[in-house]
């Protein structure tokens, strides 16, 4: 039972942070290396530490996961309901704003022209 807890697979998203976080790292490291002032390399070493601080905390949050994160699992579907009620309400909201703006630009128009005419 615990080797199966210590074999933890890395997700494909805990992968791409990873790599986020070791390009951070690199450029911080790189905008240390090349400053052309002192606050500028101040700046850079702190964001160095962050991002090798959160690389860690992430390697050891996908190595040992925590009993409530294995126990917990979210559920998608009113977070699904949720996205395609907010997409729909937004073309529909979209919708009426250039049906108003049309029909306000049509209107405007014939009254410059009776106006003009």
């Amino acid at each position: 039972m615990s080797a199966a807890i210590a074999k933890q697979e890395w997700r494909i998203d805990a992968l791409a942070i990873l790599a986020i976080m070791v390009l951070g790292a690199f450029y911080a490291l790189w905008g240390a290396a090349h400053a052309t002032d002192r606050a500028f390399a101040i700046q850079m070493w702190t964001a160095l530490a962050a991002f090798v601080f959160g690389g860690a905390m992430l390697v050891g949050s996908v190595t040992s996961p925590s009993a409530a994160d294995q126990a917990s699992r979210y559920e998608n579907g009113v977070v699904k309901a949720g996205v395609i009620a907010s997409m729909f309400w937004g073309i529909a909201g979209f919708l009426v704003g250039v049906i108003i703006a049309t029909s306000s630009r049509s209107r405007t128009s014939s009254i410059s022209r009776i106006s003009a005419g």
